[in-house]
């Protein structure tokens, strides 16, 4: 289990924009926490600092599995499009990802992800012969097949319609209870931050960008099997949406 340590963290794009100043998070190992905020507050610049995609001009960002043992963590990243390429088939834009293993090895990894989401009629089908839901499924099967110690996932359902994007916020829930990984997401939807975190991160439009507060889920333990139907009318969903939304 990865915990990760952010301390003072200061990123500007060119002299006039900084959007962090001195930003300070901890994410405790094997947590679900939702990065929450407006379009243009720097959900998708964090995300991007974090898995080393992007560089910080200062801080520090430690990934540890306990106080005194730093790692390098293997990390798997969900776009906000699937991003699969189009010459390859499911079963090769799964493997590919597979560095340094057996070939046989490689195979049996990718028939189980993607029974795990779903979608092992679908090995042989090139990307334009699924639905756009099932291509995310995909993206997600590729970022957990590598087993990471960190999930990383920007806004990853948001270019879905939202009887697709129910369905898969219900089977990522339930893959990330097996495969244990701490995880990062970013959102602007106020349902699927209560839905999928534990700890919701409410980040400020103002700029630099600060953490306006930080809200505790009940569900995190929960079966929520039922939940998402009954969902709006649950009185701590009141709550809690309210504290997001003020």
């Amino acid at each position: 289990m990865v915990q990760i340590e952010i301390n003072n963290l200061t990123k500007s794009f060119g002299r006039r924009f900084t959007i962090f100043n001195n930003f300070s998070l901890t994410i405790k190992a094997n947590d679900r926490v939702c990065l929450f905020g407006p379009s243009g507050c720097g959900k998708t610049t964090f995300l991007n600092l974090l898995a080393g995609l992007s560089r910080p001009d200062s801080g520090d960002i430690l990934f540890t599995t306990n106080p005194s043992n730093l790692i390098e963590p293997r990390v798997g990243y969900v776009f906000q499009e699937p991003r699969l390429l189009p010459w390859w088939t499911i079963e090769k834009n799964l493997s590919v990802v597979l560095d340094n293993i057996d070939p046989k090895d490689s195979l049996s990894s990718v028939r189980r992800i993607l029974k795990l989401v779903r979608l092992r009629d679908h090995k042989k089908k090139y990307p334009n012969e699924i639905s756009g839901g099932e291509q995310q499924r995909v993206a997600i099967a590729r970022a957990l097949i590598i087993k990471p110690h960190i999930l990383f996932l920007d806004e990853p359902f948001s270019h879905l319609d939202e009887f697709a994007a129910a369905q898969l916020r219900f089977d990522l829930l339930k893959l990330l209870e097996k495969v244990k990984a701490t995880t990062v997401f970013t959102t602007h939807n106020p349902l699927e931050a209560i839905y999928l975190a534990n700890r919701i991160v409410v980040l400020s439009e103002k700029k630099p960008t600060s953490i306006k507060r930080v809200i505790n889920t009940r569900f995190a333990q929960q079966d929520k099997k039922d939940l998402y139907r009954e969902f709006i009318f649950e009185k701590p969903i009141r709550r809690i949406m309210h504290e997001l939304l003020k």
